[in-house]
């Protein structure tokens, strides 16, 4: 486990300007290897929580589901935000009758690490709604699938709808105005 966790830190540590021709062939491919496979595994683990958050919200919305798209808010958002009831019944007179079909647009990742392990994950991506209409959307999604120190903040923090064309769309918010408004 140790010489694992120095393996780790001095590959993380070096570029490739920084190590000597032998640590290049020692450390830089082997190092790269390993490296992209982490990322390409957390990159595909962080688009398939995201697919599933996406389908959950289409869902509920598609369906007319009050109560589904309310119960993917963490336990925090639904006890804190006075008038989320009213902020999920406009997005869903917004949507009358869902919007069907979707695109995803990868978003970010912030994350807080403590001896190694996660301790607090916010995730955020877009949602891409194609308008039969003359008019598109997008549904920018944030959510923390990781909260240790407070699990009643898992959940849904906010879903902001912005609409393409502003003069004609308007732009709100269901949840926290901020992505990150009650930490």
């Amino acid at each position: 486990i140790i010489v694992l966790s120095m393996l780790f830190m001095a590959m993380s540590a070096c570029s490739e300007n920084s190590v000597t021709a032998k640590g290049k062939l020692l450390f830089g491919k082997t190092f790269t290897n390993a490296r992209t496979r982490m990322l390409d595994k957390l990159t595909s683990d962080e688009e398939k929580m995201n697919a599933e958050y996406a389908e959950k919200i289409a869902t509920a919305v598609n369906s007319g589901d009050r109560d589904a798209l309310k119960a993917l808010f963490s336990a925090k958002s639904i006890s804190s935000i006075r008038n989320l009831d009213d902020q999920i019944e406009r997005l869903f007179s917004y949507y009358k009758g869902g919007f069907g079909e979707y695109e995803l647009s990868s978003g970010s990742e912030r994350m807080s690490m403590e001896r190694g392990k996660c301790v607090e994950r916010e995730r955020s991506f877009w949602i891409y709604i194609p308008s039969k209409a003359q008019y598109s959307s997008r549904i920018s999604v944030c959510y923390k699938d990781v909260y240790e120190a407070d699990p009643g903040k898992v959940g849904l923090v906010t879903l902001k709808v912005n609409g393409n064309d502003a003069k004609h769309s308007p732009r709100f918010s269901v949840g926290y105005e901020w992505n990150s408004y009650y930490d």
